[in-house]
Protein backbone atom coordinates (compact mmCIF):
# COMPACT_ATOMS: atom_id res chain seq x y z
CA UNK A 1 0.00 0.00 0.00
CA UNK A 2 1.35 3.41 -0.67
CA UNK A 3 0.97 6.47 1.93
CA UNK A 4 1.50 10.08 1.35
CA UNK A 5 3.00 12.89 3.97
CA UNK A 6 2.72 16.29 3.54
CA UNK A 7 4.88 17.92 5.68
CA UNK A 8 4.19 21.87 5.99
CA UNK A 9 7.69 23.66 6.71
CA UNK A 10 8.86 26.09 8.08
CA UNK A 11 10.39 27.26 4.18
CA UNK A 12 8.78 24.38 2.11
CA UNK A 13 5.97 22.00 1.65
CA UNK A 14 7.60 18.75 0.76
CA UNK A 15 5.00 15.46 0.20
CA UNK A 16 6.74 11.92 0.17
CA UNK A 17 4.95 8.85 -1.13
CA UNK A 18 6.39 5.77 0.06
CA UNK A 19 5.66 1.52 0.40
CA UNK A 20 7.37 -1.09 1.98
CA UNK A 21 9.68 -1.19 -1.15
CA UNK A 22 11.11 2.73 -0.25
CA UNK A 23 10.05 6.24 -1.52
CA UNK A 24 7.91 6.19 -4.63
CA UNK A 25 8.35 9.93 -5.15
CA UNK A 26 9.28 13.13 -3.20
CA UNK A 27 8.89 16.58 -4.22
CA UNK A 28 9.30 20.02 -2.69
CA UNK A 29 8.50 23.81 -3.13
CA UNK A 30 9.75 26.71 -1.51
CA UNK A 31 7.75 29.78 0.01
CA UNK A 32 9.04 32.65 1.69
CA UNK A 33 8.89 34.06 5.57
CA UNK A 34 7.63 37.25 6.42
CA UNK A 35 10.14 39.09 9.09
CA UNK A 36 9.60 41.98 10.70
CA UNK A 37 10.01 44.40 13.46
CA UNK A 38 9.51 43.38 17.27
CA UNK A 39 9.95 39.37 16.79
CA UNK A 40 7.47 39.36 13.83
CA UNK A 41 7.41 36.23 11.55
CA UNK A 42 4.85 35.21 9.41
CA UNK A 43 4.01 33.35 6.17
CA UNK A 44 1.02 33.46 3.53
CA UNK A 45 -1.12 30.24 4.41
CA UNK A 46 -2.59 30.32 0.72
CA UNK A 47 1.45 29.31 -0.01
CA UNK A 48 0.94 26.14 1.71
CA UNK A 49 -2.64 25.06 0.14
CA UNK A 50 -1.38 25.66 -3.50
CA UNK A 51 2.02 24.05 -3.17
CA UNK A 52 0.24 21.04 -1.78
CA UNK A 53 -2.18 21.26 -4.88
CA UNK A 54 0.39 21.61 -7.84
CA UNK A 55 2.31 18.63 -6.12
CA UNK A 56 0.03 16.18 -5.62
CA UNK A 57 -1.23 16.25 -9.46
CA UNK A 58 1.58 15.07 -9.98
CA UNK A 59 1.24 11.93 -8.43
CA UNK A 60 -0.05 9.17 -11.10
CA UNK A 61 -0.55 6.37 -8.99
CA UNK A 62 -3.17 5.46 -6.37
CA UNK A 63 -2.42 6.85 -2.46
CA UNK A 64 -4.05 4.74 0.74
CA UNK A 65 -3.65 6.84 3.16
CA UNK A 66 -2.31 10.51 4.09
CA UNK A 67 -0.30 11.95 7.21
CA UNK A 68 0.09 15.34 7.34
CA UNK A 69 2.68 17.24 9.85
CA UNK A 70 4.72 20.03 10.04
CA UNK A 71 5.85 23.14 12.11
CA UNK A 72 4.41 23.35 15.47
CA UNK A 73 3.32 26.39 17.60
CA UNK A 74 2.44 28.06 14.57
CA UNK A 75 -1.42 30.01 14.88
CA UNK A 76 -3.63 30.91 11.87
CA UNK A 77 -7.22 32.61 12.39
CA UNK A 78 -9.67 32.35 10.37
CA UNK A 79 -14.06 33.15 9.45
CA UNK A 80 -15.07 29.77 8.01
CA UNK A 81 -12.68 29.08 4.97
CA UNK A 82 -10.98 32.65 4.75
CA UNK A 83 -7.66 33.91 6.81
CA UNK A 84 -8.22 36.89 8.58
CA UNK A 85 -4.19 37.15 8.66
CA UNK A 86 -1.02 36.26 7.77
CA UNK A 87 -0.02 33.15 10.32
CA UNK A 88 2.36 33.65 12.91
CA UNK A 89 4.85 30.78 12.68
CA UNK A 90 6.61 29.18 15.86
CA UNK A 91 9.58 31.77 15.60
CA UNK A 92 7.41 34.53 16.26
CA UNK A 93 8.42 36.30 19.38
CA UNK A 94 5.52 39.41 19.80
CA UNK A 95 3.68 37.61 22.26
CA UNK A 96 6.92 37.05 24.79
CA UNK A 97 5.65 39.28 27.75
CA UNK A 98 2.24 37.84 27.55
CA UNK A 99 3.53 34.63 30.10
CA UNK A 100 3.68 36.68 32.82
CA UNK A 101 0.01 37.93 32.07
CA UNK A 102 -0.72 34.02 32.49
CA UNK A 103 1.20 33.34 35.70
CA UNK A 104 -0.26 36.46 37.42
CA UNK A 105 -3.91 35.16 36.26
CA UNK A 106 -3.49 31.61 37.26
CA UNK A 107 -0.17 31.08 39.22
CA UNK A 108 2.55 28.52 38.06
CA UNK A 109 1.25 25.92 40.24
CA UNK A 110 -1.87 26.15 38.76
CA UNK A 111 -0.88 26.32 35.09
CA UNK A 112 2.24 23.99 35.67
CA UNK A 113 -1.08 21.46 37.25
CA UNK A 114 -3.05 21.91 34.26
CA UNK A 115 -0.90 22.36 31.14
CA UNK A 116 2.16 20.03 32.10
CA UNK A 117 4.28 23.07 30.41
CA UNK A 118 5.93 26.41 31.96
CA UNK A 119 4.07 29.37 29.93
CA UNK A 120 6.96 29.93 27.34
CA UNK A 121 6.26 32.66 24.31
CA UNK A 122 6.34 29.71 21.76
CA UNK A 123 2.90 28.39 22.91
CA UNK A 124 0.35 29.14 20.47
CA UNK A 125 -1.97 30.46 22.89
CA UNK A 126 0.18 33.41 23.80
CA UNK A 127 -0.15 34.72 19.62
CA UNK A 128 -4.29 34.33 20.85
CA UNK A 129 -3.87 36.71 23.43
CA UNK A 130 -1.96 38.87 21.18
CA UNK A 131 -3.83 39.53 18.68
CA UNK A 132 -6.86 39.83 21.30
CA UNK A 133 -4.83 42.39 22.92
CA UNK A 134 -3.44 44.40 19.67
CA UNK A 135 -5.34 43.21 16.92
CA UNK A 136 -8.92 43.20 18.31
CA UNK A 137 -10.85 43.76 15.15
CA UNK A 138 -9.52 41.00 13.71
CA UNK A 139 -9.93 38.76 16.94
CA UNK A 140 -13.75 39.58 16.82
CA UNK A 141 -14.54 37.76 13.60
CA UNK A 142 -12.10 34.70 14.51
CA UNK A 143 -14.90 31.74 14.88
CA UNK A 144 -11.59 29.41 14.33
CA UNK A 145 -8.07 28.73 15.06
CA UNK A 146 -5.38 26.31 13.35
CA UNK A 147 -1.87 24.94 13.84
CA UNK A 148 -0.78 25.36 10.43
CA UNK A 149 -1.28 21.66 9.37
CA UNK A 150 -4.43 21.68 10.07
CA UNK A 151 -5.71 24.46 8.47
CA UNK A 152 -4.60 22.85 5.38
CA UNK A 153 -5.97 19.62 6.53
CA UNK A 154 -9.36 21.58 6.99
CA UNK A 155 -9.15 22.86 3.72
CA UNK A 156 -8.50 19.61 2.49
CA UNK A 157 -11.17 17.26 3.88
CA UNK A 158 -13.29 20.41 5.86
CA UNK A 159 -12.85 18.43 8.90
CA UNK A 160 -11.77 21.47 12.01
CA UNK A 161 -9.28 19.78 14.69
CA UNK A 162 -5.60 18.60 15.68
CA UNK A 163 -3.87 15.45 17.29
CA UNK A 164 -2.68 15.22 20.58
CA UNK A 165 0.96 16.31 20.10
CA UNK A 166 0.23 19.72 18.48
CA UNK A 167 -2.68 20.30 20.26
CA UNK A 168 -0.21 20.12 23.48
CA UNK A 169 1.93 22.97 21.85
CA UNK A 170 -1.15 25.28 22.16
CA UNK A 171 -1.03 25.51 25.75
CA UNK A 172 -5.16 25.00 26.05
CA UNK A 173 -4.53 21.33 26.07
CA UNK A 174 -4.47 18.73 29.32
CA UNK A 175 -1.34 17.10 28.16
CA UNK A 176 -1.61 14.41 31.47
CA UNK A 177 -5.36 13.54 30.08
CA UNK A 178 -4.82 14.05 26.66
CA UNK A 179 -7.75 16.40 26.31
CA UNK A 180 -8.22 19.93 25.98
CA UNK A 181 -8.55 22.00 29.48
CA UNK A 182 -11.99 23.52 29.90
CA UNK A 183 -10.44 25.76 32.78
CA UNK A 184 -7.77 27.43 30.07
CA UNK A 185 -10.60 27.57 27.76
CA UNK A 186 -13.44 28.84 30.39
CA UNK A 187 -11.37 31.42 32.86
CA UNK A 188 -9.45 32.85 29.51
CA UNK A 189 -13.06 33.52 27.73
CA UNK A 190 -11.81 31.78 25.06
CA UNK A 191 -14.49 29.11 22.73
CA UNK A 192 -13.74 25.39 23.71
CA UNK A 193 -14.55 25.05 19.92
CA UNK A 194 -12.08 27.37 18.75
CA UNK A 195 -9.05 24.36 17.52
CA UNK A 196 -11.76 21.71 17.05
CA UNK A 197 -11.51 18.31 18.20
CA UNK A 198 -8.16 16.23 19.62
CA UNK A 199 -7.58 12.96 18.49
CA UNK A 200 -4.86 10.33 18.47
CA UNK A 201 -1.78 10.81 15.33
CA UNK A 202 -2.95 7.40 14.24
CA UNK A 203 -6.67 8.15 13.63
CA UNK A 204 -8.34 8.69 11.18
CA UNK A 205 -10.04 12.45 11.02
CA UNK A 206 -11.75 12.67 7.56
CA UNK A 207 -11.22 11.80 3.38
CA UNK A 208 -9.14 14.02 0.90
CA UNK A 209 -10.46 12.15 -2.46
CA UNK A 210 -11.26 9.18 -1.17
CA UNK A 211 -8.11 9.19 0.61
CA UNK A 212 -8.31 8.59 4.64
CA UNK A 213 -6.29 11.31 6.50
CA UNK A 214 -5.00 11.07 9.47
CA UNK A 215 -4.77 13.74 12.67
CA UNK A 216 -1.06 13.20 12.17
CA UNK A 217 1.79 15.27 14.42
CA UNK A 218 4.11 18.00 14.68
CA UNK A 219 7.15 17.46 12.94
CA UNK A 220 9.21 16.65 15.59
CA UNK A 221 6.68 13.95 17.19
CA UNK A 222 6.81 12.51 13.24
CA UNK A 223 10.31 12.75 12.83
CA UNK A 224 11.21 10.36 16.22
CA UNK A 225 8.54 8.07 15.72
CA UNK A 226 10.05 7.28 12.39
CA UNK A 227 13.58 7.44 14.05
CA UNK A 228 11.44 4.48 16.65
CA UNK A 229 13.96 5.96 19.38
CA UNK A 230 14.52 3.30 22.30
CA UNK A 231 14.74 3.78 26.41
CA UNK A 232 18.72 4.30 25.58
CA UNK A 233 18.43 6.34 22.66
CA UNK A 234 17.40 10.00 21.91
CA UNK A 235 16.07 11.56 19.04
CA UNK A 236 17.87 15.21 17.92
CA UNK A 237 16.76 17.70 15.21
CA UNK A 238 19.42 19.85 13.21
CA UNK A 239 17.20 22.07 11.66
CA UNK A 240 15.98 25.39 11.22
CA UNK A 241 15.98 25.24 15.54
CA UNK A 242 17.01 22.90 16.93
CA UNK A 243 16.02 19.75 18.62
CA UNK A 244 16.83 17.55 21.78
CA UNK A 245 13.63 14.47 22.00
CA UNK A 246 13.32 12.04 24.53
CA UNK A 247 10.02 9.61 25.10
CA UNK A 248 9.23 8.86 28.11
CA UNK A 249 6.74 5.87 29.42
CA UNK A 250 4.73 7.80 31.98
CA UNK A 251 3.33 11.62 32.54
CA UNK A 252 6.48 12.91 34.27
CA UNK A 253 7.25 16.73 34.53
CA UNK A 254 10.73 17.70 33.89
CA UNK A 255 12.75 19.02 35.77
CA UNK A 256 13.86 22.29 33.97
CA UNK A 257 10.73 24.49 33.12
CA UNK A 258 12.31 25.62 29.49
CA UNK A 259 11.38 21.33 28.52
CA UNK A 260 8.37 20.25 27.27
CA UNK A 261 6.13 18.03 28.21
CA UNK A 262 3.80 16.91 25.32
CA UNK A 263 1.70 13.86 24.20
CA UNK A 264 3.74 11.37 22.31
CA UNK A 265 2.03 9.92 18.82
CA UNK A 266 1.93 6.71 20.38
CA UNK A 267 -1.06 6.61 22.86
CA UNK A 268 -0.29 6.55 26.47
CA UNK A 269 2.93 7.86 25.79
CA UNK A 270 4.66 11.41 25.92
CA UNK A 271 7.78 13.12 25.55
CA UNK A 272 10.43 15.48 26.91
CA UNK A 273 11.36 17.76 23.86
CA UNK A 274 13.61 21.31 24.29
CA UNK A 275 14.22 23.86 22.06
CA UNK A 276 16.78 25.61 20.41
CA UNK A 277 15.77 28.64 18.65
CA UNK A 278 18.30 28.93 15.78
CA UNK A 279 19.95 25.74 14.44
CA UNK A 280 20.57 25.70 10.71
CA UNK A 281 19.66 29.51 10.18
CA UNK A 282 22.33 30.56 11.87
CA UNK A 283 24.81 29.35 9.60
CA UNK A 284 22.28 30.34 6.57
CA UNK A 285 21.74 33.59 7.96
CA UNK A 286 25.32 34.27 7.70
CA UNK A 287 25.91 32.36 4.14
CA UNK A 288 23.42 34.42 2.96
CA UNK A 289 24.32 38.02 4.33
CA UNK A 290 27.74 37.61 3.34
CA UNK A 291 27.00 35.65 -0.25
CA UNK A 292 29.05 32.93 0.75
CA UNK A 293 28.45 29.26 -1.07
CA UNK A 294 27.61 26.27 0.64
CA UNK A 295 30.04 24.55 -1.37
CA UNK A 296 32.58 26.03 0.52
CA UNK A 297 31.90 23.70 3.84
CA UNK A 298 33.24 20.46 1.80
CA UNK A 299 37.03 21.99 2.29
CA UNK A 300 36.48 23.70 5.73
CA UNK A 301 38.59 22.67 8.19
CA UNK A 302 41.14 23.43 11.27
CA UNK A 303 39.97 25.14 14.42
CA UNK A 304 38.88 28.22 16.22
CA UNK A 305 38.69 29.46 19.71
CA UNK A 306 35.50 31.79 18.80
CA UNK A 307 32.54 31.24 20.82
CA UNK A 308 28.96 31.51 19.08
CA UNK A 309 25.95 32.15 20.48
CA UNK A 310 23.31 30.74 18.63
CA UNK A 311 20.39 33.60 20.04
CA UNK A 312 19.73 35.12 16.54
CA UNK A 313 15.94 34.78 17.53
CA UNK A 314 15.67 34.94 21.12
CA UNK A 315 16.25 31.72 22.85
CA UNK A 316 13.98 28.93 24.63
CA UNK A 317 15.79 26.32 26.26
CA UNK A 318 17.55 25.97 28.30
CA UNK A 319 17.94 29.60 29.32
CA UNK A 320 14.18 31.09 28.43
CA UNK A 321 15.14 34.63 27.00
CA UNK A 322 13.40 35.40 24.04
CA UNK A 323 14.64 39.08 23.98
CA UNK A 324 18.55 37.75 23.99
CA UNK A 325 19.87 38.31 20.91
CA UNK A 326 23.41 36.18 19.32
CA UNK A 327 27.17 36.96 19.35
CA UNK A 328 30.74 36.01 18.84
CA UNK A 329 33.51 36.32 21.24
CA UNK A 330 36.54 36.11 21.04
CA UNK A 331 37.26 37.36 17.69
CA UNK A 332 39.88 39.44 16.26
CA UNK A 333 41.51 41.25 13.07
CA UNK A 334 43.08 38.24 12.72
CA UNK A 335 40.20 35.58 12.46
CA UNK A 336 39.56 34.03 9.28
CA UNK A 337 36.35 33.55 7.60
CA UNK A 338 36.44 29.27 8.49
CA UNK A 339 37.10 30.10 11.72
CA UNK A 340 33.51 32.23 11.75
CA UNK A 341 31.73 28.96 10.20
CA UNK A 342 32.92 26.89 12.05
CA UNK A 343 32.83 29.32 15.47
CA UNK A 344 28.55 28.56 14.32
CA UNK A 345 28.94 24.90 13.91
CA UNK A 346 30.43 24.57 17.25
CA UNK A 347 28.49 27.15 19.02
CA UNK A 348 24.92 25.47 17.72
CA UNK A 349 26.13 21.80 18.90
CA UNK A 350 26.91 23.56 22.49
CA UNK A 351 23.70 24.86 22.50
CA UNK A 352 21.90 21.36 21.72
CA UNK A 353 24.06 20.11 24.53
CA UNK A 354 23.15 22.64 26.81
CA UNK A 355 19.60 21.62 26.16
CA UNK A 356 20.48 17.91 26.53
CA UNK A 357 22.00 18.79 29.85
CA UNK A 358 19.17 20.54 31.05
CA UNK A 359 16.90 17.69 30.75
CA UNK A 360 18.93 15.43 32.56
CA UNK A 361 19.31 12.97 29.99
CA UNK A 362 21.71 9.72 29.53
CA UNK A 363 21.79 8.07 26.81
CA UNK A 364 23.98 5.99 24.50
CA UNK A 365 23.23 6.80 21.21
CA UNK A 366 21.18 9.79 19.38
CA UNK A 367 19.54 9.70 16.15
CA UNK A 368 20.15 12.70 14.32
CA UNK A 369 17.19 14.91 11.34
CA UNK A 370 17.03 17.61 9.88
CA UNK A 371 18.48 19.28 6.86
CA UNK A 372 22.11 20.21 8.85
CA UNK A 373 22.41 16.50 8.50
CA UNK A 374 24.02 17.01 4.83
CA UNK A 375 27.04 18.86 6.03
CA UNK A 376 29.10 16.22 6.81
CA UNK A 377 31.59 18.63 9.74
CA UNK A 378 29.02 19.52 11.56
CA UNK A 379 27.83 16.03 11.99
CA UNK A 380 30.60 15.20 13.46
CA UNK A 381 31.00 18.22 15.22
CA UNK A 382 27.95 16.92 17.31
CA UNK A 383 29.66 13.76 17.68
CA UNK A 384 32.77 15.20 19.00
CA UNK A 385 30.90 17.68 21.57
CA UNK A 386 28.14 14.57 23.06
CA UNK A 387 30.88 12.37 23.15
CA UNK A 388 28.61 9.50 21.69
CA UNK A 389 27.61 8.06 18.61
CA UNK A 390 25.28 9.47 15.75
CA UNK A 391 22.72 7.89 13.81
CA UNK A 392 21.36 9.36 10.71
CA UNK A 393 18.36 7.96 9.00
CA UNK A 394 18.50 7.94 4.94
CA UNK A 395 15.75 10.30 5.24
CA UNK A 396 16.29 12.58 8.04
CA UNK A 397 13.35 14.25 8.19
CA UNK A 398 9.80 13.57 9.59
CA UNK A 399 8.28 12.51 6.02
CA UNK A 400 8.35 8.79 7.29
CA UNK A 401 7.23 9.67 10.15
CA UNK A 402 3.76 11.43 8.65
CA UNK A 403 3.50 7.91 6.51
CA UNK A 404 4.14 5.50 8.92
CA UNK A 405 1.96 7.25 11.03
CA UNK A 406 -1.01 7.34 8.55
CA UNK A 407 0.34 3.09 8.03
CA UNK A 408 -1.12 3.17 11.92
CA UNK A 409 2.64 1.98 12.33
CA UNK A 410 2.57 -0.86 10.02
CA UNK A 411 4.64 0.62 6.83
CA UNK A 412 8.83 -0.51 7.34
CA UNK A 413 10.84 1.18 5.53
CA UNK A 414 14.85 0.29 6.54
CA UNK A 415 18.22 1.30 5.37
CA UNK A 416 21.62 1.45 7.11
CA UNK A 417 21.77 4.48 9.04
CA UNK A 418 24.97 6.89 8.16
CA UNK A 419 27.03 6.29 11.59
CA UNK A 420 29.63 9.17 13.27
CA UNK A 421 31.46 8.52 16.36
CA UNK A 422 33.51 10.63 18.82
CA UNK A 423 37.25 11.27 17.93
CA UNK A 424 38.06 14.80 19.18
CA UNK A 425 35.79 15.20 22.20
CA UNK A 426 38.81 16.42 24.75
CA UNK A 427 39.06 19.83 22.65
CA UNK A 428 35.75 20.84 23.36
CA UNK A 429 35.01 20.29 27.27
CA UNK A 430 36.62 23.50 28.02
CA UNK A 431 35.26 25.65 25.06
CA UNK A 432 31.72 23.97 25.96
CA UNK A 433 32.48 24.97 30.20
CA UNK A 434 33.33 28.18 28.18
CA UNK A 435 30.04 28.63 26.36
CA UNK A 436 27.69 27.65 29.27
CA UNK A 437 29.19 30.65 31.35
CA UNK A 438 28.46 32.85 29.12
CA UNK A 439 25.00 31.72 28.57
CA UNK A 440 25.05 31.77 32.45
CA UNK A 441 25.41 35.85 32.03
CA UNK A 442 22.14 36.11 29.62
CA UNK A 443 20.24 35.61 32.95
CA UNK A 444 21.46 38.60 34.49
CA UNK A 445 22.43 41.24 32.21
CA UNK A 446 24.66 43.18 34.83
CA UNK A 447 27.20 40.23 34.58
CA UNK A 448 26.69 40.13 30.63
CA UNK A 449 30.80 39.95 29.19
CA UNK A 450 30.84 42.97 26.69
CA UNK A 451 30.15 41.38 23.15
CA UNK A 452 33.32 41.88 20.56
CA UNK A 453 30.93 41.58 18.20
CA UNK A 454 26.98 40.79 17.86
CA UNK A 455 24.72 39.11 15.17
CA UNK A 456 21.24 39.02 14.49
CA UNK A 457 21.18 42.55 13.31
CA UNK A 458 22.75 44.91 10.56
CA UNK A 459 25.64 46.27 12.86
CA UNK A 460 27.93 48.58 11.14
CA UNK A 461 30.99 47.58 13.91
CA UNK A 462 30.70 43.65 13.02
CA UNK A 463 30.64 44.45 9.08
CA UNK A 464 33.67 46.78 9.42
CA UNK A 465 35.35 44.05 11.48
CA UNK A 466 34.78 41.37 9.71
CA UNK A 467 35.20 42.45 6.04
CA UNK A 468 38.60 41.51 6.10
CA UNK A 469 37.85 38.08 6.79
CA UNK A 470 34.76 37.57 4.97
CA UNK A 471 35.99 39.01 1.38
CA UNK A 472 39.79 38.26 1.83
Amino acid sequence: MNYLEVDVGTTSMKCTAVNDNGILFTKSISYPVKYGNFGMAEQNPWDWYYSFKKIFQEIEFPIDGIGITGQMHSLLVANGRHPLMDSMLWSDTQSAGLADYLVKKFGISELVRETGNYPLSNFTLLRLLWIRKYLPEIYRKIDMAFVAKDWLKYMLTGFHGTDVSDASGTYLFNVRERKWSSMMFKYLKIGENLFGHSNESMEIQDEYKGIPVIAGAEDQEAAAFVAGIGSNECAMSLGISGVVFSIIPEYRLPKNRSIHLFCHAEANKWHWMGVTQSATSSLDWFMRTFHIDYGRLRNISGDTNIIFMPYLNGERAPIMKPDSRSMFYGISSNTSRDEIILSIMEGVAFSLKHVYDSMGLKKNRIILTGGGTKIKIWNQIIADVFNMEIDIPEDSGSSLGAAMLASSGKLRVYSEPEKYFPVNHSSYIEKYEKYKKIAKSYGNCSNLPPPPVLAGQSHLLFRLLCIQVIYH
